[in-house]
C-alpha cells in the first residue's frame, strides 16, 4: 500500500514538473494599454488591456507578464499606449523579458439608443459597440506579425426612471460603466481568438 502511495505521488510530481515546464516553453507576452479615440478620459485602454492580458492567460499557450512588472515601464519614461515605435518597443522588451508585445488602439467606442413605451412606463435600449485594432510584434524580427480586428457589442435596457449608477461619457452621451465594460470584454476576446488562431495557424474558434 505504501508502495502505490509512493508511486502515486511520484507520479504527480513528474506531471507537475511536466506542466511547469510546458508554461515555461509558452511564449512571453506582455500586454501594453491600447490607445483610445473618442472617449472623454475614461480609461478604456486599460480597461482593453486587463481583459486582453486575461483572455491569452486563460487560453494557456501563452506566458502573461504580470501587469505589475508591465507598469514598472511608466518609471522609464517610455511610451507604453498606442502605437510604439520599435526601438521602444525592444527596450521594453528588454526589461521586462519577453518575446512579443501586444498593443494597439482602440477603432471606435460607439453608443446608439432606442426609446421604446411600455404601459405608460418609458425606457430605452443601449447598444454599444467596441472595436479595436490589436497587433503582436515579434520583438527579436522587429515586425508585427500579427494583426486583428476584435469587435463587441452590448446590449442593455433602462427604465428611465432609472438611470443612477457609474456612466462613461461616449461620444457626449453618459453610457453606463458595465455596457462600455461588456462590449470592451466581448471585443477582448474577439481579439484573443483571432490572435491564437493565426500564432498557432489554426482554424478560429467557432461562435
Amino acid at each position: 500500500m505504501l508502495k502505490r502511495i509512493c508511486a502515486i505521488i511520484f507520479c504527480l510530481a513528474i506531471f507537475a514538473n511536466i506542466c511547469e515546464a510546458a508554461e515555461n516553453d509558452n511564449p512571453r507576452v506582455a500586454v501594453m494599454d491600447l490607445g483610445v479615440y473618442g472617449s472623454d478620459g475614461a480609461n478604456i485602454g486599460m480597461m482593453a488591456s486587463e481583459f486582453l492580458a486575461e483572455a491569452l492567460f486563460y487560453t494557456g499557450r501563452f506566458s502573461v507578464i504580470d501587469w505589475e512588472r508591465v507598469q514598472e515601464i511608466s518609471e522609464e519614461n517610455l511610451t507604453t499606449s498606442g502605437l510604439i515605435p520599435l526601438s521602444v518597443a525592444r527596450r521594453i522588451a528588454k526589461i521586462i523579458n519577453v518575446d512579443y508585445l501586444i498593443y494597439g488602439n482602440m477603432s471606435g467606442v460607439n453608443s446608439q439608443d432606442l426609446t421604446f413605451e411600455i404601459a405608460g412606463n418609458g425606457g430605452h435600449i443601449r447598444s454599444v459597440k467596441c472595436s479595436m485594432i490589436v497587433r503582436v510584434m515579434d520583438v527579436k524580427a522587429g515586425e508585427d506579425i500579427i494583426f486583428v480586428k476584435g469587435e463587441g457589442v452590448s446590449k442593455t435596457s433602462e427604465l428611465k426612471a432609472n438611470t443612477k449608477g457609474l456612466k462613461i461619457s461616449i461620444g457626449g452621451k453618459e453610457v453606463p460603466t458595465i455596457c462600455v465594460r461588456n462590449s470592451v470584454y466581448k471585443a477582448s476576446r474577439d481579439a484573443v481568438d483571432k490572435i491564437v488562431a493565426d500564432f498557432f495557424n489554426e482554424p478560429p474558434t467557432k461562435k
